[in-house]
């Protein structure tokens, strides 16, 4: 194969690159032409949809009773409404986070001296090379090492739920909203 015809190839490539890149900016222009157009609209039925929210959480919270031990939610037009537990987390106030890492830098280097490699990883994993605590690494480390750190597991805990039934239509919705949010704040 000839120079000239790796370069025909490549002008062909270049060519048909740059009707895909003109016809996905006007695309990008209609969408964001659509955006604007409809963004004072979605963003005025979002404000009325977190206030409906609001309403519909504070009444799940006052009726407990509807939602029972083995029935905590259920679907009504599309939406699961109810009860659902929440995952037990760490939390790590950020004026403890210093203090936090210090303790948990002196049980690496007891663990290093020791020769506890078990401890050591795990604790070496609940502290992210930037000095920063990391949740996933924190989740590993026994009770008596969170003792020594003065962290403590919150424990999982009920709370509301609504979302769709239909988990991309949520998706959809958090998405239209969100960029709607955007759009119309950043107007002028």
């Amino acid at each position: 194969m000839s120079l000239e015809k790796i370069t025909a190839l490549t002008k062909s490539y270049a060519d048909e690159r740059n009707a895909l890149i003109a016809q996905a900016d006007a695309l990008q222009q209609e969408f964001d032409a659509s955006i604007k157009k409809h963004a004072y609209d979605i963003r005025i039925t979002s404000e009325r949809l977190l206030t409906k929210q609001e309403i519909l959480d504070d009444a799940i919270k006052a009726n407990p009773n509807l939602f029972p031990a083995g029935k905590k939610s259920m679907v009504i037009a599309g939406i699961k409404v109810g009860y659902q537990m929440g995952k037990a987390r760490i939390d790590v106030p950020e004026e403890q986070e210093a203090e936090a890492i210090e303790r948990l830098e002196e049980m690496i280097e007891l663990s290093t001296r020791l020769g506890d490699m078990a401890a050591l990883e795990r604790q070496s994993n609940a502290l992210k090379v930037v000095k920063c605590l990391a949740d996933a690494g924190l989740k590993k480390l026994q009770p008596h090492e969170l003792d020594k750190i003065k962290l403590a597991w919150t424990p999982a805990a009920e709370s509301t739920l609504i979302k769709p039934a239909e988990e991309a239509a949520y998706t959809a919705v958090k998405a239209a909203i969100a960029t709607a949010m955007k759009a119309t704040k950043d107007a002028p």
